[in-house]
């Protein structure tokens, strides 16, 4: 995930400077991108966290009530195919919504670190 996340931020503002080309692979490789990021969303609501007592929380009711309440529509919005819209919209702005993945890319290194010193 951490290399399609990055892919997909250089690729985001690679394509707002120089305008999306509509070159076949280019397209098939965004379309491999956007499926990650779905099964990167179902993966979401089967992530266990701590409450704030500290006990892992292991109920898909309860995974699913925070997961909606946090990230949820950022990384559906995220997810969605921009590239079908039509040319005159917003479609490549609205593809730098992508880019606030990378708190989670900063999130996974920084645990990283504690496992690595703990």
């Amino acid at each position: 995930m951490l290399f399609i996340i990055g892919y997909s931020c250089f690729t985001s503002a690679y394509y707002l400077t120089f305008h999306m080309t509509t070159d076949y692979y280019l397209l098939r490789i965004e379309d491999v991108t956007y499926i990650c990021f779905g099964l990167d969303i179902l993966l979401n609501f089967f992530r266990v966290f701590k409450n704030s007592e500290g006990v892992w929380v292991y109920s898909h009711s309860e995974i699913f009530k925070k997961y909606l309440k946090g990230t949820f529509f950022l990384d559906l919005l995220s997810t969605f195919p921009f590239y079908l819209l039509p040319e005159g919209t917003t479609s490549l702005n609205l593809k730098l919504v992508r880019l606030f993945r990378l708190t989670r890319v900063y999130r996974i290194f920084n645990l990283g670190r504690f496992l690595l010193t703990g």
